[in-house]
């Protein structure tokens, strides 16, 4: 029995060694991180990095070692572990000298969660909907960051590729209102527009969130063209031009049935309210077309008694 568990022990101890915590001064230890860092090897350099933020958390030094932890972290693919480090170092040191580097180094976490390229534990994937935690994470702790704005909009696209549109509405929301000039606001706004648009796909459907998403893609298309980037959008324009005139098949559909209910009902004053309505403001649709013959039908029918006198 003890030849055949000697291996794993002796396994044991050669792992034991390798984990022991580096000894040394925090200025030493946070010398020999770098040494390690800069030779690429992330494994030594985060154990040292590890050992100076552990053991001397109040030192000079436990700034640039949390960060730096965070980043061997990152590059050893350490992913949670990683994002739990940035986010220390965001609480910890909110003014530090390395935040910029903090956040672009966030922002690369972030993509390689969102493109599927962290991997996950033994032969697990990853949850690539974690990116989206660390790009929000990013933009509310480095807002003013080159990178805050791209943040979100990467965000956003992952939850619409996710059919996540209620979330990738707020984020998209929150990208307009923080950042009104962002070079991002015209896909934004498309993006906005659609998700609205695609959260009320089906037979049961939110009337003003349609019509907000027709209003997004009309201000989208508006805004495109004062700022001459119709070239450029050119696809997401024609796009925007289909969904609108859907939206108004569905909302054209609606006023038609409502007619026809009241028409069943034997209120053809009603009816003819809800088709004159539909014509007016739906003019291009199908169902402008329905309505304008049940009105030619209707206004051909002598009105009954009960309805004159109502008049």
């Amino acid at each position: 029995f003890a030849w055949r568990i000697l291996p794993f022990w002796l396994a044991g101890l050669v792992l034991g060694c390798g984990t022991l915590t580096p000894k040394g001064s925090p200025d030493e230890l946070t010398a020999r991180g770098r040494q390690f860092f800069d030779e690429k090897n992330y494994k030594q350099a985060e154990r040292h990095f590890r050992a100076v933020w552990n053991g001397y958390p109040t030192s000079e030094e436990a700034e640039e070692s949390l960060f730096m932890l965070a980043e061997t972290r990152r590059l050893r693919r350490k992913g949670s572990g990683a994002f739990e480090s940035y986010k220390e170092f965001a609480k910890k040191f909110p003014t530090s000298r390395f935040s910029v580097a903090a956040a672009a180094g966030e922002f690369e976490l972030g993509e390689d969660y969102l493109a599927g390229r962290m991997p996950g534990f033994l032969f697990f994937s990853a949850d690539d909907s974690l990116g989206v935690d660390i790009m929000e994470h990013l933009q509310l702790h480095f807002r003013n960051h080159h990178l805050a704005q791209e943040a979100l909009i990467r965000a956003a696209d992952f939850q619409i590729k996710d059919h996540e549109y209620e979330a990738a509405s707020i984020l998209l929301e929150r990208l307009l209102a923080d950042y009104p000039s962002s070079r991002f606001r015209l896909r934004a706004r498309y993006q906005l527009a659609r998700s609205l648009y695609l959260m009320n796909e089906g037979p049961l459907y939110d009337e003003r969130l349609l019509l907000r998403s027709k209003r997004g893609f009309r201000d989208f298309i508006g805004t495109s063209r004062l700022d001459g980037m119709q070239a450029t959008y050119a696809k997401q324009i024609a796009a925007a031009e289909r969904m609108m005139a859907r939206i108004d098949e569905r909302l054209a559909e609606k006023q038609y049935l409502i007619g026809k209910f009241y028409e069943r009902t034997e209120h053809p004053r009603s009816a003819l309210y809800y088709y004159r309505y539909c014509i007016v403001q739906f003019p291009e649709t199908e169902y402008a077309k329905r309505c304008s013959e049940r009105m030619t039908e209707l206004e051909t029918v002598p009105s009954k008694p009960e309805e004159k006198a109502a008049g």
